[in-house]
């Protein structure tokens, strides 16, 4: 493809923002991510002006300067997804005679998890007031389910089904999956409940703060790093950190990568895969075939 030809695509880039946005309902992390990998793409061609050249040339020039300028290749990576998934959306599938560039390869980093003996003491603590009830729930949850940060602000009460000790998500994509909680975490659930605002709205978001406003995601950061000092925990912990975890303990527990692939809601079981190459001799060994707070007999809700 001439860069002449794509130059006049870019005029309704729009559309496919669009198309990703409300058709593909594409998270809008995700959004953003593509839309500003083709802004820059686009800055680029502007800038240095480029006249009969095909667009697979500029496309190779635009991945080694941003070699040069240290970008990582998981975000050369993407760009390239970006940049063929716009000239697919324009071109359908005549755009794999328009580009042939390969994704480079690069060594994906393990995540950070907690140990099961982490893991312990980062949620057994004695809960006092409001925020220590709010915190415990929010905690055992995002371990017991693995849920996305993401979709646990956006967690509300009708997605709970305390009889099942089930929760009903929609993650990536607007995908909906059913994720089964641990009785631990439903106890927690539980006790929240019970200390809720006056003004607390049933029909609304689940975790809210105690002027019943819905907790953010920065919240849960600050509470997270707050907790694990409070824990003796001295790494470098995320939201994301209890989800690998979550992840981790099940596949080390079960083996099963398919479980955990549906459990995490990853649309490619290759994401998932990652977690078969962490070191399990750091995780405790009593795990045996399901989740260890769930194991504890149930209590009637």
């Amino acid at each position: 493809m001439e860069i002449e030809k794509f130059i006049s695509l870019l005029k309704n880039k729009k559309k496919f923002y669009e198309h990703i946005l409300f058709e593909k309902r594409l998270s809008n992390n995700t959004f953003s991510a593509y839309k500003n990998d083709l802004d820059l793409f686009e800055k680029f061609i502007n800038k240095n002006k480029f006249k009969d050249q095909t667009l697979e040339t500029i496309v190779r020039k635009y991945i080694t300067n941003k070699s040069i300028e240290g970008v990582s290749g998981r975000t050369t990576n993407r760009f390239i997804s970006s940049l063929k998934k716009f000239l697919k959306y324009f071109l359908k599938d005549k755009y794999f005679n328009f580009i042939n560039v390969k994704s480079p390869k690069y060594s994906k980093k393990l995540p950070n998890i907690l140990n099961v003996e982490e893991m312990e003491r980062l949620l057994n603590f004695m809960p006092v007031k409001y925020e220590d009830f709010l915190d415990s729930a929010i905690l055992e949850v995002l371990y017991s389910s693995g849920l996305r940060v993401s979709e646990l602000v956006n967690l509300q009460k009708k997605n709970i089904d305390f009889e099942e000790g089930m929760i009903k998500v929609i993650g990536k994509g607007q995908k909906e999956r059913i994720i089964p909680i641990g009785l631990k975490a439903l106890e927690s659930i539980k006790r929240y409940i019970n200390f809720k605002p006056s003004d607390y709205d049933n029909d609304g978001y689940f975790f809210v703060n105690k002027k019943s406003k819905n907790i953010n995601i920065r919240y849960i950061q600050r509470m997270i790093k707050k907790r694990c000092l409070l824990a003796g925990i001295h790494k470098d912990i995320s939201p994301h950190t209890l989800r690998h975890s979550f992840a981790s303990h099940i596949l080390q527990s079960s083996g099963n990568l398919r479980v955990v692939q549906e459990l995490l809601g990853h649309s490619n079981i290759t994401t998932t895969q990652i977690y078969t190459h962490l070191d399990w001799q750091n995780l405790a060994k009593t795990y045996d075939k399901t989740h260890p707070r769930a194991k504890i007999k149930q209590s009637k809700l």
